[in-house]
């Protein structure tokens, strides 16, 4: 399509030291893999515009968010429109892949559309965390999760009320690597009950996190969510501390594994992760000179 308004637009991944899903609150930092959309409009006189959708990306989550990105950005104009989605982030691993999709969709559209006055982070990841719900990929919309993958830092949340509780420069020494392993963890619907067990090991990991301590949250948070999960890792999380890790944890649920090290023990600590069965990637935290994936 030759769409006369054309935008671009940007988000990124993002690791969890605290689950939302344990009591509402939630704690996240962004990592350099990221989804990215292209978007072209056209103004169109059909009651129902025609969507075109890149091959493989058409899925509920990006036509709810592309539908509620021109519903909040051209509320009286109908728009016929061509998405096209890329995306590095491994689906359904607990890295935060759908909401970096929607972000980057109204980032693409509020781009296209020229708005003189682009939404705040928070605004956007209020959208975003209302698409998650609509479409039933999360049970608290992954505040959290879309405003750590918009701007850089870690960020603690309050989910249920959308509200930013803090956003601390994430330290420079941290390195991270990546452990995914190839099987998912598909939620059991008794699943939210099993977490909701654990709601005072979240506010105490919350506690921690908006105290700084951000590696005795995640500790404190996978030791819940692991519990719930049926899934028991304490010896490779030993092992781990053991070669030198500052700390490790569960991203959401699963099943990748965070790992946060300093530079000097980065090679010891990466030997202690599996040689099979997954893979190990190349990324890192989200710096405030990064502007995009």
């Amino acid at each position: 399509m030759g769409g006369d308004l054309r935008g671009v637009g940007s988000a990124f991944g993002a690791v969890s030291f605290v689950n939302a899903m344990l009591c509402g609150q939630g704690c996240a930092a962004g990592i350099s893999l990221g989804a990215e959309a292209e978007l072209s409009l056209e103004e169109s006189p059909r009651t129902t515009p025609t969507i075109r959708i890149s091959a493989g990306s058409d899925t509920p989550l990006v036509r709810a968010a592309l539908g509620s990105a021109l519903r909040r950005f051209a509320p009286e104009t109908p728009f016929s429109a061509e998405l096209s989605l890329r995306s590095n982030i491994p689906p359904a691993r607990g890295l935060k892949s759908s909401s970096a999709v929607a972000s980057a969709i109204f980032r693409a559209t509020e781009n296209a559309l020229r708005t003189p006055k682009p939404a705040s982070s928070e605004e956007l990841a209020g959208c975003v965390a209302d698409v998650g719900l609509a479409v039933g990929l999360s049970a608290t919309g992954g505040f959290d999760d879309a405003l750590a993958g918009l701007e850089s830092g870690v960020v603690v949340t309050e989910n249920v009320e959308r509200r930013l509780l803090s956003r601390t420069v994430t330290p420079p020494e941290w390195e991270l690597l990546l452990w995914v392993p190839r099987d998912q963890h598909l939620p059991a619907p008794e699943l939210r009950a099993e977490l909701a067990k654990y709601v005072n090991e979240g506010k105490e990991a919350i506690r921690l996190a908006r105290d700084g301590r951000f590696l005795e949250a995640m500790e404190r948070n996978t030791r819940a969510v692991e519990r719930a999960l049926g899934v028991d890792h304490r010896p490779l999380h030993a092992e781990l501390r053991r070669r030198g890790a500052l700390g490790s944890g569960l991203s959401g649920l699963g099943p990748s594994l965070a790992v946060v090290v300093q530079s000097d023990r980065r090679r010891t600590v990466r030997a202690g992760l599996p040689t099979s069965g997954g893979e190990l990637l190349n990324t890192s935290f989200v710096a405030p000179r990064d502007r995009s994936p």
